[in-house]
């Protein structure tokens, strides 16, 4: 099997681990602040100090760059399932779209793990981490408002199991696009990557203001630089 598919069912199955942490575990009551934190400072850091630098930005790429951010604006608009700072998520839903939302962006996931690590493997493993990070948070907000919003525990986790695969599905695919699209694709994933971090993860973790949670961010965004200062 080739390693980008275990870097993406690594990140995948993050997915489904936030969501058991929720469903059978006394974390339910513990807040997931620090987590967030560290997820979108890793998040920022890896767009920064990894993707960025194989992207050339002339032609398409700021083309693919904004249309990522703004794709993923409008996604999470239209489906409301996101990071959820604390366990109340008020005015939040749990729509069918939602859970579409949910599992494509677990194909993109997918295909961005798979095209970084065809670039340069560091690529790769660097976004994997990156994503499993967000995505234990993700998936324990998705556990939060589907049960608010009534579904049983076997749906919750029928969701959570098809969103992990899917991840491992866009790694799959990603590979039988043409090489010469895959900067596209890592600038196109680089905006999503911003717009997670920046407007999703950030404002939710900083609901209350805690020192605690900048120092989070800071771990986060410094551990990509470090990695390569230390040749790793």
């Amino acid at each position: 099997m080739a390693y980008y598919l275990l870097l993406a069912l690594f990140s995948g199955m993050a997915t489904l681990a936030g969501g058991l942490l929720y469903l059978y575990s006394r974390l339910r009551a513990i807040s997931m602040r620090h987590t967030i934190a560290f997820a979108a400072g890793l998040m920022l850091s890896t767009v920064f100090f990894e993707m960025l630098p194989e992207i050339t930005l002339d032609g398409f790429e700021p083309l693919s760059l904004a249309l990522g951010f703004f794709s993923f604006y409008a996604v999470e608009k239209m489906t409301v399932i996101h990071t959820c700072g604390e366990a109340e998520c008020e005015g939040h839903t749990a729509s069918k779209f939602g859970m579409i939302g949910l599992t494509m962006d677990g194909i993109v996931d997918g295909a961005a793990i798979a095209t970084g690590f065809l670039i340069e493997p560091f690529l790769g493993v660097t976004i994997a981490v990156a994503v499993a990070a967000h995505e234990v948070p993700q998936g324990f907000a998705t556990g939060v408002i589907m049960k608010n919003a009534q579904y049983s525990q076997r749906t919750v986790l029928l969701v959570l199991i098809v969103a992990a695969i899917l991840t491992p599905l866009g790694a799959l695919l990603a590979p039988l696009v043409p090489e010469t699209f895959f900067r596209y694709i890592l600038a196109f994933v680089a905006g999503t990557f911003l717009y997670v971090a920046a407007a999703d993860l950030l404002p939710e973790a900083h609901r209350l203001f805690n020192w605690k949670v900048v120092a989070s961010v800071m771990i986060g965004a410094t551990l990509i630089p470090l990695s390569g200062l230390f040749g790793l």
